[in-house]
């Protein structure tokens, strides 16, 4: 079985240390990397670049095999490099969706609808449309963030019928950078009904981070197993979004309310291992949540599977 993990961002080091030599910083970052992987067992990873695309870009190039990345559309203001992100009003947006479709790079792009408030105000004033019709258009999956409004994307999913979407983060606020809904999962009727869109998935990431019992966190099984359950083990993609928890996003990005001990707080080894190791999953199951589903809905690693 192979284990892909759909979501990591630039594993930024403990030192502060920022050196104005690119070559040696992602020099860096790739032996971080790597570091993590080997040391739990990951085989792939998509990487989401906050700060600087041409390292995740020249792995994938390198490695086709271990790495892919993954863009961001979005006109907010958000964290790490201002010029990174495609900005959905660009003139030349189709052309850009075009492009990145055709670059075995890249798995997908990643569609900012929440998280900002003025993200959700654009969204539904019809702001991510251009994007989202290019993205049907040339067969680019979209992973689309909604945490806290999952219901942006049920006419998302009735609009464009054959865009492969990929609900990002379970569709719920999360922890440390989301203050979360009471119940964490108040929301998940929202989730669950998009199950009956056959091209809508979801990304199993941060559940740990709700837990009130520690690892392996079976207090938040029973809402899992309603996603797998609801959807097919073969719609749900593990994810670790590993850095978000250490409070390291990014080369330079530090979010103080993660530096400190806190409630769900986890390590990269505990977000694969509850699943990996859980006994509330099958084994087929297990194939398709850490590795097959990505090589399904994502086309990559090509050699996945369940």
């Amino acid at each position: 079985m192979k284990i892909v993990d759909t979501q990591w961002h630039e594993p930024a080091p403990v030192s502060e240390w920022q050196p104005d030599d690119v070559e040696t910083r992602r020099a860096l970052l790739t032996e971080l990397l790597f570091a993590n992987m080997n040391a739990v067992g990951v085989d792939a990873v998509l990487i989401f670049p906050l700060e600087d695309r041409g390292w995740p870009m020249s792995l994938a190039a390198a490695h086709p095999d271990r790495f892919a990345w993954v863009p961001m559309v979005t006109a907010a203001d958000a964290p790490g490099d201002p010029d990174l992100p495609i900005r959905p009003d660009a003139p030349d947006l189709e052309d850009q969706i075009a492009a990145l479709a055709e670059d075995p790079g890249c798995a997908a792009v990643r569609i900012l609808a929440a998280f900002f408030e003025e993200e959700v105000v654009r969204h539904k004033a019809g702001g991510n449309e251009r994007a989202l019709a290019a993205c049907e258009k040339y067969g680019l999956p979209v992973y689309f963030f909604c945490s806290g409004e999952p219901e942006l994307a049920a006419p998302v999913a009735e609009k464009y019928p054959d865009l492969t979407m990929v609900i990002d983060h379970l569709g719920v606020r999360q922890p440390p950078l989301e203050e979360p809904d009471d119940p964490w999962y108040a929301k998940f009727p929202d989730v669950l009904a998009l199950a009956k869109y056959p091209k809508v998935t979801v990304k199993l990431a941060g559940s740990p981070v709700f837990s009130k019992t520690g690892w392996p966190y079976r207090d938040t099984w029973p809402q899992i197993r309603e996603v797998v359950d609801a959807f097919g083990a073969d719609r749900v993609m593990w994810a670790s979004d590993a850095s978000r928890f250490s409070g390291r996003i990014g080369w330079s990005m530090r979010v103080e309310e993660a530096m400190v001990p806190y409630p769900g707080k986890h390590n990269y080894a505990e977000s694969l291992s509850f699943v990996r190791d859980t006994d509330l999953l099958s084994d087929e199951e297990k194939g398709w949540v850490l590795g097959g589903s990505s090589t399904k809905w994502l086309n990559w690693p090509a050699d996945g599977g369940a």
